[in-house]
This record gives C-alpha cells, sequence and structure tokens, in this order.
C-alpha cells in the first residue's frame, strides 16, 4: 500500500521520496505508538484486546537477539545484490571496491575513533571508540541497494557503490568482532589475534566459493523451476549460517557475496531459460518482503529504543542529539577525504573515470556522488543493538552509559543519513548532470522516432488515397490519427542539413515527399543528396540554405535535450555524421549477437561479454571527433 501510494505521488511530482524512507518513518510512527502504550500502561500488561500491541510487540522483541536481524534479512539482499551484477562491469570496478573497502575502510575506522577520542567529552579509551568506529563505518548494503534501485541510473558508478558497501560491510563486522576479542578475550594472543582476522576475511571468500560448486552442480543436473528456486534460497541462508554460526568462525557477508558474485559471472547459464523468470519472480517478491520488513523494523527500534526510551537516560539528552548531527557531519568530511585518496587510483584505473572517458570536472561529480551514497542502515543498527544488550559493556569502558551511547549516535547517524543523503541522492545525480545519455546515443534514438514519425505518416497518407483504397472513402481519418498516435512530437529533430517542414505551401509538400522518398532508399540518418537538394531548389529557390539556417537557429534556441546537436554546424555536419553512423553500426552488431544469443548460437557469459564490450565502445564514439561532449 505505501509504495502503491508513492508511486503515485512520485509520478505526480518532480521530487521523488525513496521507499525505503517511507518505511523508515512509517516504521517510527509505530514505535511511537508501542512507546505510548507502554508509557500508559503502568504494569506492562497488556489487556486480552490488545491484539495489534501484541504482534507489534512480538516484532519488536528482536531487539533483543539484534544477530536474529541479520540471519533473516541480510543472506537474500546481499545474494539478490551480487547475482544482479553485471559480472563484467562489477569485475572492472572490483578492485577499486576493495580498496575502499579494505585499507581505505581501516584508514576512516581509525579517523572516526580518534575524532571520538577528541571531540565527545566521555573519556572514551581506543578500544570502544575503534568499534563504534567499525560500526559507523558500516555502509549499510541494504539501504544503498534499495536507494540505487530506485535511482535506475548510472550502472558503471552503482556497481562501485553497491560493491564497495557489501564489501564494507563485511569489514566492519570483522572489525567488530575483533575489537569484542580484544576487550573481552585477554588471554588470546597476537599471533591468535591476527589468525581470526584473516580466518575471517579469507574463510568468507573460500566458504562462498565452496557453496556456489555445489550449488552448481545441482543446478546443472535440474531444469525444473521450483526446484532451482530452492536451491538458490537455501544456499544463500546456508552459506550465511555455516560462516556465523558453526565453529567456521568466517564472514557471513563475504561467503554470501562471493557465491552471488560468482553466480553472475559463472553459474547464470546453468538455469534454464523457464525457470529464469520464475526465479527472478520469486527473488523480487522475497527482497521486496525482505527490504519492506527490515526498514519497517528499524523505524520502529530507531524511535522507540534509541531515542524515546533513551530521554531520561542520558543526563542532557539534547546535548547528545548535538553531538549526533555534529558527528553526521564530521562522517561525512571523513568519507570525503578517504573517498579522494582512492579517486587517485580510479582516475588512472577505473572504469569509465580515466582520462580517456572521463573529464575531470565529471571525475569530481562522479566522487561527490560515491560520497553521497555512503549510506548507513540495518547492518550498523544491529550492531549497535548487540552492544546495548549485551551487560558486559557497562561495566568495561569508564563511561556507564556507553553502551546507551553506541545505540543512540548509530541511529541517529541513520536516521540522518537516509533522510538526508538517500533523499537527495537522485536530485544530486540530475543536478550534476550524470544521467545524461551519450551524444551518440541520443542522436540514433532521436533519428528512429524521426525515422518512426516519417514511416507512420507516409504509410497514413497512402491509406488516405482514395483511388488505391476506395473502401476507405468514409473513414474518419481523424479518429484514426487520435487512435494510432505514436506519441511522437511533430518537432523531433532532423539530421544537419536536413530540409524542414512547412504546411504553408505547396512545394514544400513536394519537398515533404522528396525528402521521405530519398529517407526510403538510403536510409532515416543519411543528408539529402547534392541531386536532391538540387531538385528542391528547382522547387524552391533558396530552400537549402533557408533550412541550414532555420536549423541552426531552432537549434541553438531550443538547446538542451531537445536538440540533437545544438552546437554543431554546417561545416563539422561530416564529423557528426561518423558519429551517428558509428553509434548505429555498434547498435546493430549488438542486436546481431542478441540474436545468436536467442537461436541459442552463442552461450550467456560470452553474450555478455560481448554486449558490454558494445556499451562500454559506446562511450567512445566521436571522441576523436570534433564532438561538443568530448572531454578533449
Amino acid at each position: 500500500l505505501v509504495k502503491g501510494i508513492l508511486r503515485h505521488i512520485n509520478k505526480n511530482f518532480a521530487f521523488k521520496f525513496p521507499y525505503s524512507v517511507a518505511l523508515l518513518f512509517l516504521g517510527g510512527f509505530l514505535g511511537y505508538f508501542e512507546w505510548a502504550y507502554n508509557t500508559m500502561k503502568k504494569d506492562g500488561v497488556p489487556s486480552a484486546d490488545d491484539m495489534w500491541y501484541m504482534s507489534q510487540s512480538r516484532w519488536t522483541a528482536l531487539s533483543s537477539e539484534p544477530t536474529l536481524l541479520l540471519f533473516m534479512f541480510l543472506p537474500p539482499l546481499i545474494y539478490e545484490s551480487a547475482m544482479s551484477f553485471n559480472f563484467f562491469i562489477f569485475s572492472s570496478h572490483a578492485v577499486g571496491a576493495m580498496l575502499l573497502a579494505g585499507p581505505g575502510m581501516l584508514l576512516q575506522v581509525f579517523m572516526i575513533a580518534i575524532t571520538l577520542m577528541t571531540v565527545l567529552p566521555y573519556g572514551w579509551g581506543l578500544k570502544e571508540s575503534v568499534m563504534l568506529g567499525g560500526i559507523l563505518s558500516a555502509t549499510d548494503p541494504v539501504a544503498v541497494v534499495a536507494s540505487i534501485k530506485d535511482l535506475g541510473t548510472l550502472p558503471d558508478l552503482a556497481a562501485l557503490i553497491e560493491g564497495e558497501s557489501i564489501l564494507n560491510d563485511g569489514t566492519s563486522i570483522v572489525v567488530y568482532e575483533l575489537c569484542y576479542a580484544l576487550m573481552f578475550e585477554p588471554e588470546t594472543t597476537k599471533v591468535q589475534f591476527f589468525g581470526r582476522g584473516v580466518e575471517l576475511i579469507i574463510g568468507g571468500p573460500v566458504l562462498g566459493m565452496f557453496f556456489f560448486f555445489g550449488s552448481y552442480i545441482w543446478l546443472s543436473r535440474t531444469k525444473d523451476a521450483q526446484e532451482q528456486t530452492i536451491v538458490t534460497v537455501s544456499s544463500a541462508y546456508l552459506c550465511y549460517f555455516v560462516a556465523e554460526a558453526t565453529p567456521v568462525r568466517a564472514s557471513g557477508v563475504l561467503a554470501v557475496f562471493m557465491q552471488g558474485i560468482l553466480m553472475a559471472g559463472y553459474g547464470r547459464h546453468v538455469i534454464s531459460a523457464d525457470a529464469e523468470h520464475a526465479l527472478h519472480a520469486f527473488w523480487d517478491m522475497l527482497i521486496q518482503l525482505s527490504e519492506t520488513l527490515i526498514f519497517l523494523l528499524a523505524g520502529a527500534l530507531i524511535m522507540n529504543m534509541a531515542f524515546l526510551s533513551k530521554q531520561n537516560t542520558f543526563n542532557n539528552f539534547w546535548a547528545d542529539t548535538g553531538y549526533v548531527i555534529l558527528l553526521y557531519l564530521l562522517l561525512a568530511l571523513i568519507r570525503s577525504f578517504v573517498v579522494g585518496l582512492c579517486g587517485f587510483y580510479f582516475r588512472r584505473y577505473g572504469l569509465n573515470l580515466d582520462p580517456e572517458t572521463c573529464s575531470f570536472p565529471d571525475f569530481l561529480r562522479k566522487l561527490f556522488i560515491v560520497v553521497w551514497g555512503g549510506l548507513r542502515g540495518a547492518v550498523g543498527l544491529a550492531l549497535a543493538l548487540s552492544v546495548n544488550v549485551d551487560q558486559r559493556y557497562r561495566t568495561y569502558t569508564n563511561d556507564p552509559l556507553w553502551a546507551d551511547r553506541v545505540l543512540f549516535y548509530v541511529s541517529g547517524v541513520v536516521l540522518l543519513t537516509l533522510m538526508i543523503n538517500a533523499t537527495t541522492l537522485e536530485f544530486f545525480v540530475t543536478k550534476l548532470g550524470l544521467n545524461k545519455e551519450s551524444t551518440a546515443s541520443h542522436a540514433v534514438y532521436t533519428e528512429a522516432k524521426r525515422y518512426l514519425l516519417d514511416t507512420y505518416e507516409d504509410f497514413l497518407d497512402d491509406l488516405q488515397r482514395q483511388h488505391v483504397n476506395p473502401e476507405m472513402i468514409s473513414a474518419r481519418w481523424q479518429w484514426v490519427q487520435k487512435l494510432s498516435d505514436l506519441d511522437i512530437d511533430e518537432d523531433v529533430p532532423r539530421i544537419p542539413g536536413g530540409v524542414p517542414e512547412k504546411e504553408d505551401d505547396e512545394p514544400v509538400n513536394n519537398e515533404k515527399r522528396l525528402r521521405r522518398a530519398q529517407s526510403r532508399k538510403v536510409g532515416p540518418i543519411r543528408r539529402l543528396s547534392d541531386a536532391a537538394l538540387k531538385s528542391i531548389n528547382t522547387i524552391r529557390p533558396g530552400a537549402a540554405s533557408a533550412a541550414n539556417t532555420s536549423q541552426q537557429s531552432e537549434n541553438s534556441s531550443r538547446g538542451g535535450r531537445g536538440s540533437l546537436t545544438s552546437d554543431l554546424t554546417f561545416e563539422n555536419l561530416t564529423v557528426s555524421y561518423r558519429t551517428i553512423h558509428h553509434a548505429r553500426f555498434l547498435m546493430t552488431l549488438k542486436v546481431f549477437y542478441s540474436v545468436h544469443f536467442k537461436k541459442g548460437l552463442i552461450s550467456k557469459r560470452p553474450f555478455l561479454a560481448l554486449t558490454h564490450g558494445i556499451d562500454q565502445s559506446m562511450q567512445f564514439v566521436g571522441r576523436s571527433d570534433s564532438d561538443p561532449d568530448s572531454p578533449k
């Protein structure tokens, strides 16, 4: 119901409200109602008719077992996110994502720890500050995946942000467990401590590979849609359970991510065509359900457990609230510094981030989106709840309210990142112009629309000829045009050098027919030949020069997306045509590969590699020409 209302609102307003943020607010209202009920019921015993309260209390009781939240919702979200990756795009960003989630993450943790020890007046030690820094550094995959999917653009940058968030989350859990061992397991030696870190980091991907090979063999031996769906779902949950709840002691996040990414790159072809639709339908339903429940619970727990229930716990509640806002700003600055350091690598080796394919201003804009897309969410909240329910933390630290403040600060940062960053992410992407299509793609699609419109008008003209179709003499052509309208604007821009249409005199109609006849012979993107232009000049002298002048003035006045080549002049028309022809050749090649893939002549993995190469080649079309959009 909430998603249906949001879709209606987002269609009618320019500003789009994310689904995850709406669920967070709804969960906050539920948490407030539960807190108000507990406040009114002094004895804490609900009456027999309070079924709504009893039902909600069963869900919010998960705060006493926060790891159960991760076991319930994290495996399907991580597995589906990794399995839906374009493997070849992610492989190009894999090193960059690991750089952000590895050394970048550790640098960020220690910078946050130093900030906490310096700014906050509670006298925290290094161990508890590092633990809180690790929790706050976790860019939650659940929140990031939800926002990126709502955005629906920037596939290359989305792969980097999404991959970094998942790997970053695994690193955060590793830092949390190592800090826990330092606090409460003093007998652990340095060698054992180092071995546990290696086991968590290396054991997760190894375990994920093991489960991938097992599910791959099973999937290759069956074509039943239901059985293949059961195998994918159960293997994701089982992999996380073995990693986290058995003596294996590996990172469950990294294990499930490795299993999913290997399935995306090497195991998708074993899923039968009949089962693929059912598999995607079931996973979409499971992901929607998981996202809905986890954000509702997060909102309820933040409002009830972290805010309202802590009003009388702290000596100065509003001072701690101010520290939350200050901490949010400092976290943004620290993440900007870390991403800026990693930007040196991205500028040299990043996909579509190097100087050949991306200008320096565009590179800075994309780095800003990487910084702004660092959302916090359910994973950090679950770790903070784990700290809050463990009574040993209250006696270990110098601050007896340290565990309460951890939950309060993490919940505040989660709330601010979802309310501010997630809500304005699409605005910044649009404002910075990062979702604009390339010049070559825009030219091809514009000419395709013009070709469809011309073909439609020609066919309609042929039908209206009474001597050819006398049976249609009584047809109501206004209704025919209304029912068969292609919903394409009449002023779709043409190729530079073409002759504009005017409906005020008869010679122009002859010119229109001549242009259409020419387009049917040589295709919609070729300009008129010299003989055709000479014929047009014979019909109406000066038409070509007037056409060029009117076309240039129209393009310069229209600007923006509506003009095909707003900055091109008559002298560089050959460059524009070469760019368009290159783009059309690549798109034709992509269709050729698609046809062969559907016929079974090539398998899925080579098909994905070929089409990914074509998509990347489209970014280079026109780079060596005098294209105004070229970074050169």
